[in-house]
């Protein structure tokens, strides 16, 4: 089986999440295919990016690695790995749209 990654990580400046995604990765050997936008992307369409292209450039059989605490709901043979639920816990932390987000 395939390991799809959801590299959607690399578009963005590097933080705690983005570094963890990234050493993980490194790590894992191959075979991986990497599934990034061709571009940095602002939030919004970021998450528009993942929910709605990422989910088209998967392979029939691959497994998808959602390394950045989100994923596309579309996909159902897919790992996310939730690095911080602080937005859960502490919204007041983050913008109000964000935390919405993290709710749904």
């Amino acid at each position: 089986m395939t390991l799809a990654i959801n590299a959607r990580f690399q578009s963005r400046p590097v933080t705690g999440v983005e570094r963890f995604a990234g050493e993980v990765m490194a790590r894992l050997g191959e075979p991986n295919r990497l599934l990034a936008p061709g571009r940095r992307l602002p939030s919004f369409s970021g998450h528009l990016w993942e929910q709605i292209r990422l989910p088209q450039m998967l392979r029939a059989g691959e497994l998808l690695w959602s390394p950045a605490n989100t994923g596309p709901l579309a996909v159902e043979a897919q790992v996310v790995t939730i690095c911080d639920a602080s937005p859960l816990d502490h919204p007041e932390w983050i913008s109000r749209s964000l935390a919405a987000w993290y709710r749904w």
